[in-house]
C-alpha cells in the first residue's frame, strides 16, 4: 500500500485504510480480550472512514488505522 501512496501523492491523491478489530453485530468468541473495554460499532468505524476521506486529512496517505 506504501508504494501506491507514494506513487500518487504527487497528484493529490490519498491512499489510507481502516483495520476495524470486532464490531458489535457479527458471531464472537466468549472470551474476547478488547483494550477498549467494549466492541466497536458501526459508527465508530464510518467516523474513521469519513475522516480519511475528508480534506482535513489531504496530507495523511499511505497509512492503515487500527481500531482495537
Amino acid at each position: 500500500m506504501f508504494f501506491f501512496a507514494a506513487a500518487e501523492a504527487s497528484s493529490g491523491i490519498t491512499i489510507n485504510m481502516v483495520s476495524p478489530g470486532l464490531v458489535e453485530g457479527g458471531v464472537l468468541p466468549k472470551n474476547n480480550d478488547v483494550p477498549s473495554g467494549r466492541l466497536g460499532k458501526f459508527k465508530d468505524v464510518s467516523q474513521a472512514v469519513v475522516f480519511l476521506s475528508s480534506l482535513e486529512a489531504g496530507y495523511i496517505t499511505g497509512n492503515n488505522l487500527l481500531c482495537p
